[in-house]
């Protein structure tokens, strides 16, 4: 299950794609055409929120996640953390990963 700002994906809308995009920080035209995708309300620094959307793909070995926000400055510190639970274990460890 994918949490999202505390709201649980449920079967209805599970994120799936397949690909390997190249892992350099851009994302270039086509590269996430495949990906499964949610479209979000992404918080920034001076408060209220703006449109994103996080993109999913995987290869059969990797997991991929991106994350798609308009901004016309460079925030610092600017991060995005995705956490993973194994839903078969209620009190399993949370898995983070921030960039």
């Amino acid at each position: 299950m994918l949490f999202w700002f505390g709201t649980a994906l449920n079967a209805e809308n599970i994120l799936a794609g397949f690909g390997t995009p190249k892992v350099d920080g851009v994302l270039s035209p086509g590269e996430w055409d495949g990906a499964g995708f949610l479209d979000v309300a992404v918080n920034v620094p001076e408060g209220g929120t703006t449109p994103g959307r996080i993109y999913v793909l995987n290869d059969d070995t990797n997991l991929y996640l991106a994350l798609r926000f308009e901004r016309n400055v460079a925030d610092p510190g600017n991060t995005a953390a995705f956490t993973f639970r194994d839903p078969k274990a209620m009190d399993s460890e949370f898995v983070s990963r921030s960039t």
